[in-house]
């Protein structure tokens, strides 16, 4: 692996030895043979969370792609975040290959907190999602599954959808943070014509779903294998076409799709 740190200014990008990670909002983008995948909307979330937390930066992002000569040929992680009023804070961490895919294992988690603020843009730090993760870790699960009042909301780094025959679902958007590539899958499954709802999912009705699956910015789509005590097959046919369609370039499937 290789990592570099930056400061992005209008007038200048310059290496930074110190940690540069201050309080307040971030991005997490996937860069793929020096392509930053879905830079804009990335941009625009992050300004919008600036704006959400009355922090002020004067960086205008245009020259932004000029971050491009630091990334690798194969697979870059590229997280940017508020530095001070006139610049911020980017590290670059390039790998070699794609990251290797794992089939979720998730533990749920009752929550009173309805994460108002995180329900509005990514903000650092994330010791409430770290902590529920680690305890998921703690029960030889992979990460936490948060629910408020029975009701599912997300994981700690991710969306998380179901399938049920010709049907996908999604929990609403107005208590979660609404993902980028969470977007992106609802618009495509639209344009492939593929029935989505958008609505409540409670906790004790997850057994009546046969596939499921998460979306974030680094591992686009990973499925989920287990909730608890329930197993999903994540063999329906609609969700594999989902699969295959969506940036396929990205996923190189005959490499990181094996289950574990």
């Amino acid at each position: 692996m290789y990592m570099i740190n930056l400061k992005l200014s209008n007038d200048k990008i310059t290496a930074c030895d110190e940690l540069g990670y201050k309080d307040g909002p971030f991005e997490t983008v996937l860069a793929f043979k020096k392509n930053i995948l879905y830079l804009s909307t990335h941009i625009a979330r992050f300004k919008s969370a600036l704006n959400f937390t009355n922090q002020k930066v004067e960086y205008n992002f245009k020259n932004f792609q000029e971050i491009e000569k630091f990334l690798t040929p194969e697979f870059s992680v590229v997280r940017f975040s508020y530095f001070d009023e006139q610049s911020i804070y980017v590290t670059i961490k390039s790998y070699s290959s794609p990251f290797p895919e794992k089939y979720l294992k998730l533990k749920s988690f009752e929550v009173k907190n309805d994460l108002t603020i995180a329900n509005q843009c990514k903000l650092w730090p994330r010791d409430f999602y770290e902590s529920l993760s680690f305890k998921a870790i703690n029960n030889k699960f992979d990460d936490a599954l948060i629910v408020s009042n029975s009701i599912i909301k997300e994981i700690s780094i991710a969306n998380i959808f179901f399938v049920k025959e010709d049907t996908f679902y999604t929990p609403n958007e107005k208590f979660i943070l609404n993902g980028v590539v969470r977007n992106k899958v609802i618009d495509l499954l639209k344009d492939l014509e593929v029935k989505i709802i958008i609505d409540d999912i409670h906790l004790k009705d997850i057994s009546n779903f046969d596939s499921c699956f998460v979306t974030n910015s680094l591992r686009m789509i990973q499925f989920v294998k287990q909730i608890d005590d329930v197993i999903f097959e994540n063999k329906n046919q609609k969700l594999q076409k989902l699969r295959y369609t969506f940036d396929p370039q990205i996923m190189n499937k005959s490499q990181r799709h094996t289950q574990t």
